[in-house]
């Protein structure tokens, strides 16, 4: 999305997904298709070889779409579309769609550079204060370069000596 400025981006990050469990939603449940399937709060875990559960810190539920989309995808693919573009909502291949979008090209590369951002993000406003300081160290570089153009027309002198021999 080229639309979203860094400062935008760097907010959405910092919010993290939106990812509500059924005690947070009206009526206890998340919303059912036409065949009465609907989203599961477990997807928002992947459980890894030993048998431990780690947060999809990607995947977001929008409650008011009834899809899930990926914050990654959305915010850094160079080509937007499925799960970032449209969301997705076909719960009964839910997990499946999941974990094959995880494994994915695009994800793993939009992944790759949240995770650049998040880690480079310390760094960005000391580089922002180096910017600055050199910003009005040539602001009083022009300053006195002005005073001098202007005490050298004032006395119609020329910026350098000439010698005529």
């Amino acid at each position: 999305m080229s639309f979203i400025t860094p400062e935008q981006k760097n907010y959405i990050l910092e919010l993290d997904p939106c990812q509500p469990l059924p005690e947070d939603i009206p009526g206890k449940m998340y919303p059912k298709d036409k065949y009465g399937r609907h989203f599961n709060y477990l997807w928002y875990y992947r459980t890894i070889p030993d048998s431990s559960k780690v947060i999809h810190d990607w995947l977001s539920y929008s409650l008011s779409t009834d899809k899930i989309f990926c914050i990654h995808c959305l915010l850094f693919s160079i080509n937007i579309h499925g799960m970032a573009k449209d969301g997705f909502s076909t719960w009964i291949n839910g997990l499946a769609r999941i974990i094959n979008h995880e494994v994915s090209t695009y994800h793993i590369t939009s992944t790759i550079k949240v995770k650049t951002r998040i880690k480079c993000l310390p760094l960005l406003p000391s580089m922002e204060h180096k910017h600055k300081y050199q910003i009005s160290i040539n602001r009083q570089i022009v300053s006195k370069l002005i005073t001098i153009v202007i005490f050298l027309a004032q006395y119609n002198l020329g910026f350098r000596d000439h010698n005529e021999k």
